[in-house]
């Protein structure tokens, strides 16, 4: 599956500084995303598994927080609970398509239509979110074990699988689509390896 290079683990995991640029640019009002993810209990309210927040409400980011998962799409908000009473796995799945979402996590799934747009030419960030003037907010705490996003439908843009470098042993997301090895891109420690 990866280059030689490349190592697959089980996990990389975030300690609230690191992030991700995807490069996944949104144009059209459909995106999907597959996100196998961990979430802990202690993590603060607003971080983000993913997204981007431009000017004119042209958003499309999640953050968990009150025992909540949200997802905000457009100039709207979308609510599929995520009770945080323990640390939990689950796959998120995101399907924004015409103004109608469906948001999905572990068992728990919210139909809803959202207003606004979420096409601003601005690429989607992992472990956080793109603010309108390029800046990074809502770093998280947590685990990813695998992450595809669709940008049009049945088309894959890209599919992460944690891994590091043999090399250097620097950790990261390594797109099986594109081939190209994405590390962290914020400050501090890199990713934690899950063996």
């Amino acid at each position: 599956m990866l280059p030689a290079e490349y190592r697959q683990v089980k996990y990389i995991e975030s300690s609230g500084t690191q992030y991700i640029d995807t490069g996944v640019v949104v144009t059209q009002e459909y995106f999907k995303i597959i996100d196998d993810i961990y979430i802990y209990s202690t993590t603060v309210q607003a971080a983000a598994t993913f997204g981007k927040y431009s000017v004119y409400n042209y958003k499309l980011r999640t953050s968990y927080g009150n025992s909540l998962l949200y997802i905000y799409p457009g100039s709207s908000s979308i609510v599929a609970p995520l009770y945080k009473t323990s640390n939990i796995r689950a796959v998120h799945t995101a399907i924004i398509d015409n103004n109608s979402v469906t948001n999905s996590f572990g068992t728990t799934t919210t139909q809803a239509t959202y207003n606004g747009t979420i096409v601003d030419g601005s690429s989607l960030f992992l472990f956080a979110y793109r603010n309108y003037n390029g800046s990074v907010s809502g770093h998280s705490i947590m685990r990813r074990y695998r992450c595809k996003m669709y940008t049009a439908e049945d088309v894959l843009a890209r599919d992460f699988v944690p891994c590091y470098r043999i090399a250097d042993t620097k950790p990261g997301l390594y797109d099986i689509v594109n081939n190209v090895f994405y590390i962290n891109q914020g400050t501090g420690d890199d990713f934690i390896i899950g063996a």
